[in-house]
């Protein structure tokens, strides 16, 4: 199953990079630098996570990771199911030679090709059957996470509320000795 998404964004310095880290801040994987962006994709995103966008990567090859997303990008597909990918680079790390020759086995390998169509039929199929259930149990769970953060929100109230309490009821004390 391949996902195809770009992030929606106000911000032209997020259209130009491949890869983002995404924290507090946004940082440019590629460019190494840190970036002032702002994206409502990425705002509403509750947790760290590094995003690649696979329709911007290009040819560039100055550093390993450079190498890396090279392996990936989406021109080097050679016919229209997008299965088979050419590789025209020149492969000087390891790594990229292991996964190149994997990705290169699996695309020539029959059995290796049909147990991961096998597989993609079976994602599909999932999705199809189970899809609006998944979805069902999503927004339950988002509205269940949505419901213990006001619990969250409205137990921290309490505890302040105590503690005036507490610190009023040792003043009335006090006053009363």
């Amino acid at each position: 199953m391949r996902i195809r998404f770009t992030i929606p964004c106000s911000s032209t310095c997020l259209e130009t990079t491949a890869c983002l880290r995404i924290g507090r801040g946004y940082y440019d994987l590629i460019e190494e630098r840190t970036m002032e962006a702002s994206a409502n994709f990425v705002e509403s995103l509750t947790h760290g996570c590094y995003i690649v966008q696979t329709s911007r990567i290009t040819g560039r090859l100055r550093t390993p990771f450079d190498r890396l997303l090279s392996v990936f990008e989406q021109k080097n597909f050679m016919d229209k199911t997008q299965a088979s990918k050419r590789y025209d680079h020149p492969i000087s790390d390891e790594e990229i030679k292991e996964i190149v020759d994997i990705l290169h086995y699996l695309s020539v390998d029959p059995d290796g090709r049909k147990e991961l169509d096998d597989e993609q039929y079976y994602r599909e199929y999932l999705d199809a059957t189970f899809g609006p259930l998944y979805a069902k149990i999503d927004e339950k769970t988002q509205k269940l996470i949505e419901k213990e953060t006001e619990i969250a929100a409205k137990d921290a109230e309490l505890s302040v509320k105590d503690a005036e309490i507490a610190e009023l009821k040792e003043k009335l004390k006090q006053n009363n000795v």
